[in-house]
């Protein structure tokens, strides 16, 4: 399905040479930075520069603030919310397989050193031991990413080499724990289920029940893991997704509010205009006539 990309993403990396892609959110972005997605084969940093928010990492949640390094490593559900006005951050995400090309392996002592399964902190403060060792090298690439000068494209994959090797040098893990691969593997899976759910009926009345069947848990097991993965309810899951299929089809000038409101899910409008205030910061008739 189309919409499954948007939750196992798959960035446009520059190019198979340059296997990297570099996000900075708009200053309009609305409350909700990123749904629960995960990348397969991509591990992704994210560097704050200003403001706040809480990320959802793993099934933990994080208070993130100016200076704060995160790493989210392959696999791994992951989520992010604005507090207050939308935060300046920038996401590197990069393929470390493809990063590595059989000639620089010639000159590896251990062919396998900078894809070895990793275990990094899923964040380092400005006071933690080993901040600064990546910092350097993350504000050398956002220098050239504003800067866009001749060359910038060798020296920031440069700058990802030297993260890569710190992050092998430092948090390398012999062996990934099968039973970690099956955790990783069922929370995917969970997600995936549900989303698909979501996919097929939010145009229609979705109950708490009806998901935690589909899922074999009862229905509170089912909310405790929901939220333990995602970082909010079911139910916010629900009507994000319905607020951003709503965004679509405002750009059709032949539906009334009514319509579009009724055609997501919603049986009420006036509930659907506080949500969709909520999440993008305008009413759906403002969205409408943006420029």
């Amino acid at each position: 399905m189309d919409e499954q990309v948007e939750y196992q993403e798959f960035p446009t990396l520059k190019s198979k040479s340059f296997p990297y892609f570099i996000y900075q959110p708009p200053k309009d972005n609305p409350l909700t930075l990123f749904h629960p997605h995960w990348h397969e084969q991509v591990i992704e940093l994210i560097y704050m520069v200003e403001g706040e928010a809480k990320f959802q990492i793993d099934g933990q949640t994080f208070h993130a603030v100016r200076g704060d390094i995160f790493f989210i490593r392959e696999n791994l559900i992951h989520a992010g919310e604005a507090i207050g006005e939308t935060p300046d951050y920038y996401a590197i995400l990069f393929n470390r397989k493809l990063l590595i090309n059989p000639e620089l392996m010639d000159y590896c002592d251990n062919n396998n050193f900078l894809i070895t399964h990793l275990l990094p902190p899923p964040v380092l403060k400005p006071a933690d031991a080993n901040y600064q060792m990546f910092l350097e090298p993350l504000q050398g690439i956002v220098e050239e990413y504003k800067g866009q000068k001749v060359g910038h494209a060798i020296a920031i994959k440069a700058y990802i080499f030297v993260i890569t090797t710190a992050l092998a040098r430092l948090y390398s893990s012999n062996e990934k724990s099968s039973r970690s691969v099956k955790a990783d593997k069922r929370n995917i899976n969970l997600l995936n289920q549900i989303i698909h759910y979501v996919e097929q009926h939010y145009h229609e009345k979705i109950t708490l029940e009806e998901i935690a069947s589909i899922t074999n848990m009862s229905p509170s097991h089912f909310c405790r893991i929901f939220k333990k993965q995602t970082g909010g309810t079911f139910t916010e899951f629900v009507n994000k997704y319905r607020i951003k299929k709503s965004k679509k089809l405002l750009d059709d000038h032949s539906l009334t509010i009514t319509d579009i409101s009724d055609a997501v899910g919603f049986c009420n409008i006036n509930y659907f205009g506080r949500l969709f205030r909520r999440y993008n910061k305008c009413t759906p008739i403002q969205y409408r006539h943006r420029q």
